[in-house]
């Protein structure tokens, strides 16, 4: 990442107010878009990587803007997003108690109608705090298994898995904005 990148970054989510919400949805920020297509692109330099990361440790008490697709019969203005169960797994690969969240609405429309093939999919946004945030082993391992000379860090999950999960579930206080289909 660019030293202008991070200045854009840091200007833009500054403390204009007490709720100060990161968002890298690619239509209003392409840095990790960028660094998403350098990385598949095998032209990323792991400096950007650590560079990132120790990034995202310096927010760790701030707001990031996130989104989930899910099926749009559930109930996640008033339940909040719920963690994936042995009985709600849409996934074979994700784990029990985690929801699993990206920064760009367009992956998460996928994953939901991945999730939920011929149903209606509605992307909700969330405001989560950094520090909740773990690395999604589970895209993580994708990418290791085609070649990937990865880690299991946060920034790695970002850049290489397309967002991260949080441990248990978002309440629907977070979940303030519904994106239509």
């Amino acid at each position: 990442m660019h030293d202008s990148t991070i200045t854009q970054i840091r200007h833009r989510a500054g403390l204009l107010e007490s709720w100060v919400t990161i968002d890298f949805n690619p239509e209003n920020d392409p840095t990790l878009f960028d660094m998403d297509v350098k990385a598949r692109n095998h032209t990323l330099e792991p400096e950007e990587v650590r560079e990132f990361q120790r990034w995202l440790v310096s927010k760790r008490s701030e707001f990031i803007r996130l989104y989930h697709g899910t099926w749009d019969g559930h109930d996640v203005i008033n339940k909040g997003l719920l963690p994936t169960t042995t009985k709600r797994r849409n996934s074979y690969q994700s784990s029990s108690g985690y929801v699993y969240l990206t920064y760009d609405p367009q992956r998460a429309r996928s994953f939901g109608s991945m999730a939920y093939p011929g149903r209606g999919i509605v992307v909700y946004a969330a405001d989560v705090l950094v520090r909740s945030l773990h690395p999604d082993k589970d895209q993580l391992a994708n990418m290791r298994s085609v070649g990937y000379d990865i880690g299991d860090s946060l920034a790695e999950s970002f850049i290489y898995g397309a967002g991260a999960r949080v441990k248990g579930k978002v309440t629907n206080i977070s979940v303030f904005r519904e994106f239509p289909r």
